[in-house]
């Protein structure tokens, strides 16, 4: 026991020494007190830039979803979540600045007049708007009495209230319009209509002229004219608009167009359902019974026209009764042109002809490829004569004499070489045939476009109705309100320091500083309020009104003594702060 007594006494004995040095430092004025604080810039300066931070993204979100076509519901929703979120965090910080700047104005009051303890009570809370309401309240209907303590309370509330609530004035800077949307099902043309190609060969002459009517309306409208002497021009995309695009390699020009679909009034070219039509030409000329192709002799022809090679020959033509071969120079052309979908495979796409019998696609194709003559042209050249007659040996030449217009007949004339009919150039007339050729099956479709129904790609699909907003932001009104709010809490800050100029400020956010200050009325009030330590605010207020000097009020501010200043809260200190720098505090 003696020596937990002795080890009391010891720890006393250090405590008690090291609150003398303590106090001989601060009388020495070697040390500030340590709960002693300015004005709070730093508080003020980080809650002020978040504030003007989360405006600017609030503009910042304003910009980005006013740049956007539509608003759907969820893109609503995003919008509305971020503008609260981020506006609720501009009234945070507003609020949490005017309750600093709160903070900081209660001394300057409490400073510069005397208050009941119960006023000074409620005026140590005054940045809670609830609290500064009840001051005023207390004013109002218990004292019956204004003062200048309730004007700048007063005023002090209706700048917290409203500066925390001026963030919804963002929302008189937009507006959301809503439109009602209609999205279309995909449609596309019908080809199981009557007025496309039929389905069976009895049929044929008449599909044939509704395919020449049809490909005329695609010539007309479609500007697929080559210019053999420009190769610059073969290759196009886009050609007329229409989304058809043209490629030349060699003697081979190849068509592809991607079938039309229809939204709405909106027509577009389909990216899956692809078309493709490819010819070759390879022209040959003919010299007293010889064949030449590309500079070299390849072949003779018979004597006897009833002779006839087979297709695959080089020296094979079939025309009207044979060859007439008296020392004349011919040419023929030879084109094959093929069917493909956009893989390559041959045939007819059953996805570009939408419900046309998949049984009857070989019939089409041959349709498609016949009428504009996959045959054989003759020019038969005169001496001396620059002009030729164009023989076809087809049993269709009268459905597509039309479609074969522009195809040019070369002409030549003899440099009196031996064997100048052996290097002609037919490059350019092997390319303009090809084209024609390779034309026709894709123009016959585009025509066929503009006259045949629509139906419904997906069977069922119907207009589906969507409600859609968009983002119609006022710039003009969202700068001044951002300014007004910036300039508003810049206002507030400048008042705000300088009525503390001056004055000594406790901690904002310290209820221990507070509770030092109140050292010498909890003192005098030792052992007299009801309820002892159990006693509430207003049973302390009352019992320190009772010893304070008469009328028992108390202010903010200093007690001289001897040498050095104590900064207390009672009837007997003066509305003077000296710097801690200069003067000596205790």
């Amino acid at each position: 026991m003696s020596s937990i007594t002795q080890l009391d006494d010891l720890r006393s004995s250090q405590e008690g020494t090291v609150k003398d040095q303590a106090e001989e430092e601060l009388l020495s004025g070697n040390k500030k007190p340590f709960n002693y604080e300015g004005f709070p810039w730093f508080g003020v300066l980080w809650r002020f830039g978040c504030s003007v931070l989360f405006s600017l993204l609030v503009l910042d979100v304003l910009y980005v979803f006013s740049g956007w076509d539509h608003l759907k519901t969820w893109d609503r929703r995003l919008f509305n979540a971020i503008t609260i979120m981020l506006s609720s965090l501009v009234s945070l910080s507003v609020g949490s600045l005017l309750s600093l700047l709160g903070a900081t104005l209660r001394w300057p009051i409490l400073a510069s007049r005397p208050h009941t303890p119960r006023e000074v009570d409620m005026i140590l809370g005054m940045s809670c708007p609830s609290l500064a309401a009840k001051i005023i309240w207390h004013h109002c209907w218990r004292q019956k009495k204004l003062s200048r303590t309730t004007l700048i309370i007063s005023i002090y509330l209706l700048v917290n209230i409203f500066g925390r609530l001026s963030v919804a004035i963002f929302g008189l800077t937009y507006n959301l319009n809503d439109t009602v949307l209609t999205e279309y099902p995909v449609m596309v043309n019908d080809f199981g209509f009557k007025d496309w190609i039929g389905t069976h060969w009895l049929g044929i002459t008449v599909d044939l002229q509704k395919m020449k009517n049809i490909a005329v309306i695609g010539l007309r409208d479609v500007d697929t004219f080559l210019h053999p002497n420009h190769p610059e021009t073969f290759n196009r995309k886009n050609i007329s608009g229409h989304g058809l695009d043209r490629s030349v390699d060699g003697r081979t020009v190849t068509y592809t167009y991607g079938a039309r679909e229809y939204r709405g009034s909106e027509a577009y070219s389909s990216s899956e359902r692809i078309f493709r039509s490819s010819s070759t030409c390879i022209a040959r000329n003919y010299w007293n019974g010889t064949v030449w192709e590309d500079g070299k002799l390849v072949g003779k022809l018979p004597d006897d026209p009833s002779e006839v090679p087979p297709p695959d020959d080089p020296k094979h033509i079939h025309i009207m009764d044979g060859l007439i071969k008296a020392g004349l120079l011919n040419l023929a052309a030879q084109l094959r042109t093929c069917l493909t979908d956009g893989n390559g495979r041959p045939g007819m796409p059953q996805n570009v002809f939408f419900n046309y019998p998949a049984e009857n696609s070989t019939y089409a194709s041959r349709v498609l490829l016949s009428f504009p003559a996959q045959d054989d042209r003759l020019y038969d050249y005169g001496q001396g004569s620059f002009n030729a007659k164009l023989y076809k040996d087809q049993a269709f030449y009268n459905f597509t004499l039309d479609l074969a217009d522009d195809c040019y007949a070369p002409s030549f004339i003899s440099d009196m070489t031996d064997d100048w009919y052996a290097n002609l150039d037919f490059n350019g007339y092997e390319v303009s045939a090809a084209n024609i050729m390779a034309r026709v099956p894709i123009l016959t479709l585009i025509g066929a476009e503009k006259i045949l129904p629509r139906v419904t790609l997906l069977k069922g699909a119907t207009e589906q109705h969507t409600v859609v907003s968009t983002l119609d932001v006022k710039w003009g009104r969202a700068a001044t309100t951002l300014a007004a709010l910036t300039a508003g809490q810049a206002i507030a800050v400048v008042i705000a320091w300088f009525a503390s100029r001056g004055i000594l400020l406790r901690d904002h956010d310290s209820f221990l500083s507070i509770g030092r200050i109140f050292r010498t009325a909890m003192t005098k009030i030792e052992g007299t309020p009801e309820g002892g330590s159990l006693a509430s605010g207003r049973q302390l207020a009352d019992a320190i009104q009772k010893s304070a000097y008469p009328p028992g009020k108390i202010r903010y501010g200093t007690r001289k003594k001897m040498d050095w200043y104590e900064l207390d809260l009672w009837d007997d200190v003066d509305y003077f702060f000296p710097d801690p720098g200069q003067a000596k505090y205790k």
